[in-house]
């Protein structure tokens, strides 16, 4: 096993010496895209260093999301009298 990994090349080399086995490492960073997915997909998994605050405006009621868009924390309107938006992940928001 190698040492300390301090990057993603290094990275993919510890999988490859986990695994002892020539024959995946060309799998490799098709697993590593994998797990991260499903690592973010968790909302446990997202932490405070992944928060950033968006400010929109609205055309047609509706607001582009950023491409890095992972779940929303929360939302206020301005102008609007209505309750905070909360907790709405990329997967959940549909096209009326």
């Amino acid at each position: 096993m190698s040492g300390v990994t301090t990057g993603y090349t290094s990275l993919q080399t510890s999988i490859s010496d986990y695994l002892a086995r020539s024959d995946l490492t060309s799998w490799i960073p098709l697993f590593v895209q994998n797990w991260e997915e499903r690592f973010y997909r968790d909302p446990l998994n997202v932490g405070i260093w992944m928060e950033s605050a968006l400010n929109v405006a609205m055309a047609n009621n509706l607001a582009a999301l950023p491409t890095d868009y992972l779940r929303l924390k929360n939302a206020y309107l301005s102008g609007i009298l209505a309750p905070p938006l909360f907790g709405c992940a990329s997967a959940d928001i549909h096209m009326w």
